[in-house]
Protein backbone atom coordinates (compact mmCIF):
# COMPACT_ATOMS: atom_id res chain seq x y z
CA UNK A 1 0.00 0.00 0.00
CA UNK A 2 2.37 2.48 0.89
CA UNK A 3 4.63 1.67 -2.56
CA UNK A 4 1.55 2.46 -4.16
CA UNK A 5 1.17 5.80 -2.70
CA UNK A 6 4.75 6.76 -3.18
CA UNK A 7 3.85 5.42 -6.99
CA UNK A 8 1.23 7.34 -7.43
CA UNK A 9 2.82 10.52 -6.13
CA UNK A 10 5.82 10.30 -8.28
CA UNK A 11 3.53 9.47 -11.25
CA UNK A 12 1.33 12.52 -10.34
CA UNK A 13 3.71 15.62 -9.50
CA UNK A 14 0.85 17.79 -7.97
CA UNK A 15 0.16 14.67 -5.51
CA UNK A 16 4.03 14.63 -4.75
CA UNK A 17 3.93 18.48 -4.52
CA UNK A 18 0.96 18.09 -1.65
CA UNK A 19 2.57 15.05 0.16
CA UNK A 20 5.84 16.91 0.20
CA UNK A 21 3.73 20.28 1.58
CA UNK A 22 2.07 18.17 4.17
CA UNK A 23 5.56 15.96 5.41
CA UNK A 24 7.26 19.64 6.03
CA UNK A 25 4.70 20.82 8.28
CA UNK A 26 4.56 17.89 10.26
CA UNK A 27 7.83 17.38 10.52
CA UNK A 28 8.10 21.47 12.04
CA UNK A 29 5.49 21.16 14.16
CA UNK A 30 6.82 17.77 15.66
CA UNK A 31 10.24 19.98 15.98
CA UNK A 32 8.98 22.51 17.58
CA UNK A 33 7.04 19.94 20.46
CA UNK A 34 10.62 17.74 20.97
CA UNK A 35 12.81 21.24 21.36
CA UNK A 36 9.99 23.25 23.57
CA UNK A 37 9.51 19.74 25.73
CA UNK A 38 13.47 19.82 26.26
CA UNK A 39 13.55 23.17 26.99
CA UNK A 40 10.41 22.98 29.47
CA UNK A 41 12.57 20.94 31.39
CA UNK A 42 15.86 23.20 31.49
CA UNK A 43 16.59 25.92 34.35
CA UNK A 44 19.18 27.23 31.46
CA UNK A 45 17.56 30.83 30.27
CA UNK A 46 19.96 31.90 27.73
CA UNK A 47 18.68 28.47 26.38
CA UNK A 48 14.69 29.15 26.73
CA UNK A 49 16.06 32.33 25.33
CA UNK A 50 17.41 31.28 22.19
CA UNK A 51 15.05 28.86 21.18
CA UNK A 52 11.68 30.11 22.84
CA UNK A 53 12.13 34.13 21.64
CA UNK A 54 9.13 36.69 20.26
CA UNK A 55 9.88 36.09 17.19
CA UNK A 56 8.70 32.24 16.90
CA UNK A 57 5.46 34.32 17.96
CA UNK A 58 5.36 36.54 15.84
CA UNK A 59 6.58 34.21 12.59
CA UNK A 60 3.53 31.94 13.68
CA UNK A 61 1.12 34.45 14.55
CA UNK A 62 1.34 36.12 11.37
CA UNK A 63 1.42 32.93 9.26
CA UNK A 64 -1.31 31.14 10.71
CA UNK A 65 0.51 27.94 11.98
CA UNK A 66 -1.67 27.28 14.74
CA UNK A 67 0.19 24.35 15.48
CA UNK A 68 2.98 26.15 17.01
CA UNK A 69 1.50 28.81 19.12
CA UNK A 70 -0.88 25.78 20.52
CA UNK A 71 2.72 23.91 21.22
CA UNK A 72 4.26 27.41 22.67
CA UNK A 73 1.17 27.78 24.92
CA UNK A 74 0.99 24.63 26.54
CA UNK A 75 4.53 24.45 27.24
CA UNK A 76 4.74 28.45 28.39
CA UNK A 77 1.59 30.00 28.72
CA UNK A 78 3.45 33.23 29.74
CA UNK A 79 4.02 33.36 26.10
CA UNK A 80 0.55 34.33 25.33
CA UNK A 81 1.33 38.15 26.78
CA UNK A 82 4.00 38.29 24.50
CA UNK A 83 4.10 42.18 23.30
CA UNK A 84 6.40 42.68 19.58
CA UNK A 85 7.14 46.22 19.30
CA UNK A 86 5.21 48.00 16.68
CA UNK A 87 3.32 45.40 16.22
CA UNK A 88 0.93 44.47 19.55
CA UNK A 89 0.07 41.45 21.00
CA UNK A 90 -0.84 38.07 19.44
CA UNK A 91 -4.14 39.39 18.81
CA UNK A 92 -3.19 42.44 17.57
CA UNK A 93 -1.03 40.88 15.10
CA UNK A 94 -3.65 38.13 13.95
CA UNK A 95 -6.28 40.85 13.57
CA UNK A 96 -3.65 42.82 11.14
CA UNK A 97 -2.65 39.64 9.38
CA UNK A 98 -6.60 38.60 9.15
CA UNK A 99 -5.50 34.93 10.75
CA UNK A 100 -8.77 33.31 11.76
CA UNK A 101 -7.69 30.40 13.37
CA UNK A 102 -5.14 31.98 15.35
CA UNK A 103 -8.00 34.87 16.23
CA UNK A 104 -10.45 31.66 17.19
CA UNK A 105 -7.57 30.13 19.12
CA UNK A 106 -7.32 32.76 20.98
CA UNK A 107 -11.28 33.09 21.63
CA UNK A 108 -10.81 29.79 23.25
CA UNK A 109 -8.88 31.60 26.16
CA UNK A 110 -11.34 33.80 27.13
CA UNK A 111 -9.95 35.85 29.84
CA UNK A 112 -6.77 36.52 28.34
CA UNK A 113 -8.40 37.33 24.73
CA UNK A 114 -10.56 39.62 26.81
CA UNK A 115 -7.67 41.58 27.99
CA UNK A 116 -5.24 41.73 25.13
CA UNK A 117 -8.20 43.09 23.06
CA UNK A 118 -8.44 45.84 25.28
CA UNK A 119 -4.81 47.20 24.35
CA UNK A 120 -4.04 50.17 22.42
CA UNK A 121 -1.08 50.55 19.75
CA UNK A 122 1.18 53.42 19.38
CA UNK A 123 -1.49 55.03 17.57
CA UNK A 124 -4.11 54.78 20.04
CA UNK A 125 -5.78 52.52 17.56
CA UNK A 126 -8.11 49.55 19.38
CA UNK A 127 -8.35 46.23 17.62
CA UNK A 128 -11.79 47.60 15.99
CA UNK A 129 -9.24 50.02 14.38
CA UNK A 130 -7.11 47.32 12.94
CA UNK A 131 -10.03 45.04 11.82
CA UNK A 132 -10.89 48.04 9.95
CA UNK A 133 -8.36 48.32 7.78
CA UNK A 134 -7.79 46.71 4.11
CA UNK A 135 -6.19 43.43 4.64
CA UNK A 136 -2.32 43.23 4.32
CA UNK A 137 -2.23 40.05 1.85
CA UNK A 138 -3.74 38.80 -1.14
CA UNK A 139 -6.69 36.80 -0.39
CA UNK A 140 -8.11 34.48 -2.48
CA UNK A 141 -11.80 35.62 -3.07
CA UNK A 142 -13.55 35.50 -6.69
CA UNK A 143 -14.73 38.95 -6.96
CA UNK A 144 -14.75 42.48 -4.96
CA UNK A 145 -18.16 41.80 -4.12
CA UNK A 146 -17.33 38.39 -1.83
CA UNK A 147 -13.54 40.18 -0.64
CA UNK A 148 -16.07 43.25 0.63
CA UNK A 149 -18.31 40.58 2.36
CA UNK A 150 -15.62 39.06 3.73
CA UNK A 151 -13.83 42.19 4.80
CA UNK A 152 -17.17 43.54 6.36
CA UNK A 153 -17.75 40.28 8.45
CA UNK A 154 -14.27 40.12 9.34
CA UNK A 155 -14.87 44.05 11.23
CA UNK A 156 -18.01 43.00 12.67
CA UNK A 157 -16.76 39.83 14.87
CA UNK A 158 -13.80 41.73 16.12
CA UNK A 159 -16.03 44.15 16.93
CA UNK A 160 -18.03 42.19 18.62
CA UNK A 161 -15.08 40.96 20.89
CA UNK A 162 -13.79 44.43 22.07
CA UNK A 163 -15.31 46.92 24.34
CA UNK A 164 -18.58 48.67 23.42
CA UNK A 165 -16.94 51.81 24.57
CA UNK A 166 -13.94 51.18 22.03
CA UNK A 167 -16.56 52.23 19.32
CA UNK A 168 -16.19 55.68 20.03
CA UNK A 169 -12.30 55.82 20.85
CA UNK A 170 -10.53 57.65 18.22
CA UNK A 171 -6.96 57.17 16.98
CA UNK A 172 -4.35 59.55 16.43
CA UNK A 173 -5.60 60.52 13.31
CA UNK A 174 -9.53 61.41 15.11
CA UNK A 175 -11.10 58.83 13.53
CA UNK A 176 -12.90 55.98 14.97
CA UNK A 177 -12.94 52.29 13.68
CA UNK A 178 -16.01 52.54 11.71
CA UNK A 179 -14.66 55.79 9.97
CA UNK A 180 -11.70 54.14 9.02
CA UNK A 181 -13.26 51.21 7.69
CA UNK A 182 -15.12 53.58 5.53
CA UNK A 183 -12.44 55.30 4.43
CA UNK A 184 -10.24 52.11 4.22
CA UNK A 185 -12.78 50.75 1.72
CA UNK A 186 -14.31 52.93 -0.78
CA UNK A 187 -11.87 51.56 -3.60
CA UNK A 188 -13.52 48.07 -3.02
CA UNK A 189 -17.09 49.08 -2.23
CA UNK A 190 -16.72 50.68 -5.79
CA UNK A 191 -15.12 47.80 -7.98
CA UNK A 192 -17.82 45.48 -5.85
CA UNK A 193 -20.64 47.70 -7.21
CA UNK A 194 -19.45 47.56 -10.20
CA UNK A 195 -19.05 43.64 -10.27
CA UNK A 196 -22.28 43.34 -9.47
CA UNK A 197 -23.67 45.47 -11.28
CA UNK A 198 -22.17 43.69 -15.14
CA UNK A 199 -22.70 40.72 -13.46
CA UNK A 200 -26.32 41.15 -13.07
CA UNK A 201 -26.46 43.02 -16.63
CA UNK A 202 -25.27 40.16 -18.31
CA UNK A 203 -27.07 36.76 -16.48
CA UNK A 204 -30.31 39.76 -17.49
CA UNK A 205 -29.58 39.57 -21.08
CA UNK A 206 -29.49 35.66 -21.13
CA UNK A 207 -32.39 35.14 -18.83
CA UNK A 208 -34.16 37.71 -20.80
CA UNK A 209 -33.39 35.97 -24.21
CA UNK A 210 -34.30 32.69 -22.69
CA UNK A 211 -37.67 33.81 -21.54
CA UNK A 212 -38.61 35.34 -25.50
CA UNK A 213 -37.92 31.32 -26.63
CA UNK A 214 -40.01 29.51 -23.75
CA UNK A 215 -42.63 31.87 -24.18
CA UNK A 216 -42.63 31.44 -28.58
CA UNK A 217 -42.15 28.05 -27.46
CA UNK A 218 -45.59 27.33 -25.55
CA UNK A 219 -47.38 29.55 -27.86
CA UNK A 220 -46.19 28.20 -31.20
CA UNK A 221 -45.08 23.94 -29.75
CA UNK A 222 -43.96 21.79 -32.16
CA UNK A 223 -46.29 20.06 -34.73
CA UNK A 224 -49.04 22.96 -34.32
CA UNK A 225 -52.61 22.58 -33.03
CA UNK A 226 -55.52 20.85 -34.39
CA UNK A 227 -57.64 23.55 -36.46
CA UNK A 228 -60.80 22.61 -35.29
CA UNK A 229 -60.14 22.35 -31.42
CA UNK A 230 -56.80 24.36 -31.08
CA UNK A 231 -55.59 21.42 -29.12
CA UNK A 232 -51.76 20.47 -30.06
CA UNK A 233 -51.70 17.21 -32.21
CA UNK A 234 -48.83 15.67 -30.00
CA UNK A 235 -50.90 16.39 -26.69
CA UNK A 236 -51.10 12.46 -26.25
CA UNK A 237 -47.16 12.05 -26.95
CA UNK A 238 -45.79 11.34 -23.68
CA UNK A 239 -42.27 13.66 -25.11
CA UNK A 240 -44.42 16.35 -25.44
CA UNK A 241 -45.41 16.69 -21.83
CA UNK A 242 -41.73 16.73 -20.85
CA UNK A 243 -41.61 19.47 -23.61
CA UNK A 244 -44.15 21.48 -21.91
CA UNK A 245 -42.98 20.82 -18.61
CA UNK A 246 -39.24 21.75 -19.21
CA UNK A 247 -40.65 24.73 -21.13
CA UNK A 248 -42.71 26.35 -18.57
CA UNK A 249 -40.39 25.74 -15.74
CA UNK A 250 -37.50 27.23 -17.97
CA UNK A 251 -40.43 30.60 -18.11
CA UNK A 252 -40.73 30.70 -14.51
CA UNK A 253 -37.01 30.23 -13.63
CA UNK A 254 -35.48 32.60 -15.99
CA UNK A 255 -38.14 35.42 -14.87
CA UNK A 256 -36.88 34.71 -11.01
CA UNK A 257 -33.81 35.21 -12.08
CA UNK A 258 -34.52 38.49 -13.88
CA UNK A 259 -36.48 39.44 -11.14
CA UNK A 260 -33.05 38.90 -8.90
CA UNK A 261 -30.32 40.62 -11.34
CA UNK A 262 -33.35 43.51 -11.70
CA UNK A 263 -33.18 43.95 -7.72
CA UNK A 264 -29.88 44.05 -7.74
CA UNK A 265 -29.13 46.58 -10.24
CA UNK A 266 -31.75 49.07 -8.80
CA UNK A 267 -31.03 48.07 -5.08
CA UNK A 268 -28.87 49.89 -2.55
CA UNK A 269 -25.48 48.85 -2.07
CA UNK A 270 -24.38 50.23 1.60
CA UNK A 271 -21.29 48.18 3.27
CA UNK A 272 -24.57 46.11 5.22
CA UNK A 273 -25.73 44.87 1.75
CA UNK A 274 -22.70 43.55 0.85
CA UNK A 275 -22.78 40.60 3.92
CA UNK A 276 -26.25 38.74 3.22
CA UNK A 277 -28.77 40.84 1.12
CA UNK A 278 -26.47 40.92 -2.36
CA UNK A 279 -24.44 37.95 -2.40
CA UNK A 280 -27.90 35.97 -1.58
CA UNK A 281 -29.71 37.82 -4.43
CA UNK A 282 -26.84 36.96 -6.70
CA UNK A 283 -26.65 33.38 -5.98
CA UNK A 284 -30.45 32.82 -6.18
CA UNK A 285 -30.26 34.80 -9.62
CA UNK A 286 -27.46 32.11 -10.70
CA UNK A 287 -29.32 28.86 -9.74
CA UNK A 288 -32.51 30.05 -11.37
CA UNK A 289 -30.52 30.53 -14.41
CA UNK A 290 -28.54 27.84 -14.42
CA UNK A 291 -31.62 25.58 -13.97
CA UNK A 292 -33.48 27.72 -16.81
CA UNK A 293 -30.56 26.42 -19.25
CA UNK A 294 -31.07 23.23 -18.38
CA UNK A 295 -34.63 23.24 -18.51
CA UNK A 296 -34.36 24.92 -22.12
CA UNK A 297 -32.08 22.01 -23.47
CA UNK A 298 -34.37 19.80 -22.51
CA UNK A 299 -37.51 21.01 -24.09
CA UNK A 300 -35.36 21.73 -27.11
CA UNK A 301 -34.42 17.81 -27.30
CA UNK A 302 -37.89 16.60 -26.32
CA UNK A 303 -39.07 18.77 -29.45
CA UNK A 304 -36.72 17.79 -32.09
CA UNK A 305 -37.28 14.33 -30.55
CA UNK A 306 -41.31 14.40 -31.67
CA UNK A 307 -40.18 15.94 -34.81
CA UNK A 308 -37.83 13.56 -35.96
CA UNK A 309 -38.61 10.20 -34.34
CA UNK A 310 -40.94 8.86 -36.93
CA UNK A 311 -37.99 9.22 -39.60
CA UNK A 312 -34.85 8.64 -37.95
CA UNK A 313 -35.68 6.71 -34.40
CA UNK A 314 -31.76 7.04 -32.98
CA UNK A 315 -32.29 11.14 -33.09
CA UNK A 316 -33.23 11.47 -29.32
CA UNK A 317 -29.43 9.99 -28.65
CA UNK A 318 -27.14 12.35 -30.17
CA UNK A 319 -29.82 14.87 -29.56
CA UNK A 320 -29.81 14.44 -25.91
CA UNK A 321 -25.89 14.52 -25.60
CA UNK A 322 -25.52 17.62 -27.53
CA UNK A 323 -28.29 19.33 -25.05
CA UNK A 324 -25.80 18.69 -22.46
CA UNK A 325 -22.66 20.38 -24.05
CA UNK A 326 -23.92 24.19 -23.07
CA UNK A 327 -25.21 22.78 -19.63
CA UNK A 328 -22.40 21.39 -19.10
CA UNK A 329 -19.83 24.14 -20.18
CA UNK A 330 -22.17 26.74 -17.69
CA UNK A 331 -22.13 24.21 -14.86
CA UNK A 332 -18.17 24.27 -15.19
CA UNK A 333 -17.14 27.75 -15.51
CA UNK A 334 -19.76 29.29 -13.28
CA UNK A 335 -20.73 26.67 -10.83
CA UNK A 336 -17.76 25.95 -8.55
CA UNK A 337 -17.79 29.89 -8.15
CA UNK A 338 -21.38 29.63 -7.55
CA UNK A 339 -20.84 26.84 -4.56
CA UNK A 340 -18.00 28.57 -3.53
CA UNK A 341 -19.91 31.81 -2.45
CA UNK A 342 -23.03 29.44 -1.33
CA UNK A 343 -20.28 27.78 0.94
CA UNK A 344 -19.07 31.15 2.17
CA UNK A 345 -22.18 32.45 3.23
CA UNK A 346 -22.99 29.34 5.38
CA UNK A 347 -19.61 29.16 7.07
CA UNK A 348 -20.33 33.28 8.02
CA UNK A 349 -23.86 32.30 8.88
CA UNK A 350 -23.25 29.64 11.30
CA UNK A 351 -20.57 32.06 13.03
Amino acid sequence: MHFKLLTTSFAVPSLKLVRDTKLRHVSAVRLVELVFSQASTLNDYQFWQSFVSPDIIFNATSSGIVEILKTCFLFFPDLVWTHIPNEGYVVQIAIKNRQEKVFNLLREMPIICNLLVLALDESNNTTSHLAARVASQAESIACAAFQMKRELHWFKEVEKLDHPLHKDVKNNDGKTAWQVFKEEHKTLLEEGKNWMKDTSNSCMLVATLIATITFAAAITVPGGNNQDKGIPIFLSDKTFMLFIVSDALALFSSMVSLLMFLSIIHGRYAKEDFVVALPKRLILGMAALFFAVGTTMIAFGAALSMLLEKRLVWAPIPIALLACVPVTLFAKLQFPNLFTKIIDMMIDGSK
